[in-house]
């Protein structure tokens, strides 16, 4: 993840602003949220601006669904 980033997350704010999609997900591996703590932080302030929550979670899809990949994702 990287400045660019934000300058997608804003695009599509701005383009959806007067009719805003329901959810945003973003999926990345969990060192993520050490790693790239500040960009994170500034994408959540920007999904804020536009009303939207932020949930930072973990999910395992070969748990969720029984895939044969069992890879934690956050």
């Amino acid at each position: 993840m990287n400045e660019l980033t934000l300058r997608a997350v804003w695009l599509a704010m701005e383009a959806y602003k007067d009719d805003p999609v329901e959810f945003v997900l973003f999926e990345n591996v969990p060192r993520i949220a050490t790693r790239g703590r500040q960009l994170l932080d500034k994408i959540q302030a920007i999904l804020a601006h536009y009303g939207y929550a932020f949930a930072e979670t973990t999910h395992d899809c070969g748990e969720l669904g029984g895939v044969a990949q069992i890879r934690r994702l956050y």
